[in-house]
């Protein structure tokens, strides 16, 4: 009876076994699988936000350089040289911005606001844009190169975000150079580093504030990030930059 009760436990203890270890040979090559595609994930993020990063300063370099070469034009000129040349530097606006395409228009405003001239269209329009952050961004002194929020065109064109700068003659403020930069051109771009549904991409300035967003934000979506998000206190925590992993606020990703 002892013999016979021996070898029922030994055939229990193979038969537990031939269940056991072919599940737990399993489940190493799922964790060791899962640990792989992680891996490979996360190498095809960072990449991909390497190659966002890069597209990133080269579009701002080449606005950079438009409105370096549409400064120069008028380095020389008071305002109201400005504004009486203004069908001559419009054409040349023009032809500076052509060269461009991330860049819709670029535009010289006076001290009040209103636009003195503009490579869009001839005769600028008359109406001021005193109260918008480009412009005010720059009335109590050099802030260096600002970069606005995004705004709706008055002229039936893209909506566009700004770059400015403040313009002075002999240290008086004349008025502001602005270019307008075009969120759809980095928004194709991002389309294309879409290599898997559900992945999403972003153009934020330090406060927040999203300037471009692939996929499009429904009607509905907030357009600032809320200084309580840990995205923001990372930010500002890190300025140098780094890695940040988190649950998005927006859409709980």
């Amino acid at each position: 009876m002892q013999q016979r009760a021996r070898t029922i436990r030994l055939v229990q203890l193979a038969m537990g076994a031939s269940l056991v270890l072919p599940s737990l040979i399993f489940a190493i090559a799922a964790w060791r699988n899962y640990e792989s595609a992680h891996a490979l994930a996360d190498e095809r993020l960072i990449r991909s936000l390497d190659v966002q990063q890069e597209q990133a300063i080269k579009a701002f370099q080449l606005v950079e350089l438009t409105m370096n070469n549409a400064n120069d034009l008028t380095a020389t000129l008071s305002e109201a040289e400005i504004g009486s040349g203004e069908e001559r530097l419009h054409l040349q606006f023009k032809n500076i911005v052509s060269s461009v395409p991330v860049v819709q228009s670029v535009w010289i405003y006076g001290d009040d606001g209103r636009a003195l001239v503009t490579s869009w269209v001839h005769p600028p329009p008359p109406q001021s844009f005193a109260d918008r952050d480009f412009f005010v961004a720059h009335l109590n002194g050099d802030s260096g190169t600002y970069y606005g929020q995004v705004y709706a065109s008055v002229l039936d064109a893209q909506p566009f975000f700004t770059v400015s700068r403040r313009l002075t003659r002999d240290g008086r403020f004349i008025g502001v150079l602005e270019a307008s930069v075009l969120p759809s051109n980095f928004f194709r771009f991002f389309s294309t580093l879409a290599y898997t549904e559900g992945l999403q991409y972003a153009l934020i300035r330090d406060d927040g504030k999203f300037l471009v967003r692939f996929p499009a934000a429904p009607p509905d979506a907030t357009d600032q990030l809320d200084p309580s998000t840990g995205f923001r206190r990372t930010i500002a925590a890190l300025p140098e930059g780094g890695l940040y992993t988190t649950t998005s606020p927006m859409d709980h990703l």
